[in-house]
């Protein structure tokens, strides 16, 4: 692969999704023949997805890819199954994933799957999470994934137990900023704000959603300056992301909930 490939890699390899993004988007512009590879516009539509959660893009992407062909159909089909779960078809979504699986049962399209059960909060996330666990067993967005299970089944202790697992072997901004959903998702706001400054100051990418989270942590702990600060930068930063929507829309509800103190000092961390 040319040079450009190298830089594309490297930059992926660190989490600098904007920037490698440039790099994929620079050589299908000026190379004729890669930009008729269609598995370049599946990658192209997965970090469409990491960087601006335009969704509209990255389904164009994939019917470009799908019209000139993938040599990797796993891919396309993890690819585009998230993004139809993302868009309301739910079902359609699953059984794309499930077929990338039954193509390549990697780690990520078993991730993949595990996530968006998980979030449905569908018993099946359970076994497909421990698959993972097998190839990978100190994978934090694994303990995620199953604490947000665990959460949404109605066992917040366990949820939270996994939350600090996953707390422990987070290293990427993903990993931190998942993390901070999961402690968001039990209501433990104070342990959600220091996991998403974490990821903040590793490089998120998803700053609106991060901020936004930020704002709905602040708001719940009765802080609305603060609360309405992060939201504003949400706005700023990613005005058409649908979870910044969603909490711009849903902000006067937001600040109306207060007084939750819940508590995560450096003892609850061990």
């Amino acid at each position: 692969m040319p040079l450009d490939f190298d830089e594309y890699f490297a930059l992926h390899a660190r989490g600098a999704f904007r920037e490698a993004y440039a790099a994929l988007r620079e050589i299908l512009s000026n190379d004729p023949y890669w930009s008729k590879v269609g598995d370049l516009y599946v990658w192209c539509a997965d970090l469409e997805l990491q960087v601006t959660s335009d969704m509209c893009e990255a389904r164009r992407l994939l019917d470009k890819a799908r019209e000139l062909g993938c040599r990797y159909p796993a891919s396309y089909h993890r690819a585009r199954g998230f993004l139809r779960w993302r868009m309301g078809e739910r079902d359609e979504g699953i059984r794309d994933i499930e077929k990338s699986i039954e193509l390549e049962p990697s780690v990520r399209n078993l991730m993949t799957l595990g996530e968006v059960l998980s979030s449905d909060g569908d018993e099946r996330a359970a076994g497909v999470l421990r698959r993972v666990l097998d190839q990978d067993p100190n994978n934090c967005l694994v303990h995620v994934y199953l604490g947000i299970l665990s959460s949404k089944s109605g066992d917040r202790g366990r949820a939270i137990l996994l939350a600090k697992r996953a707390e422990k072997l987070a290293a990427s901004a993903i990993d931190h900023q998942e993390v901070g959903r999961l402690y968001q998702e039990v209501q433990e706001f104070r342990c959600a704000i220091d996991a998403f400054l974490n990821a903040e100051r590793l490089g998120c990418e998803r700053k609106g959603e991060l901020y936004a989270a930020l704002a709905v942590c602040y708001f719940w702990l009765g802080d609305n300056e603060t609360g309405r600060k992060y939201l504003q930068w949400a706005i700023k930063r990613d005005p058409k992301n649908e979870y910044v929507r969603y909490v711009f829309e849903n902000s006067g509800d937001l600040m109306k909930e207060s007084g939750i103190d819940t508590d995560c000092d450096e003892g609850d961390r061990q």
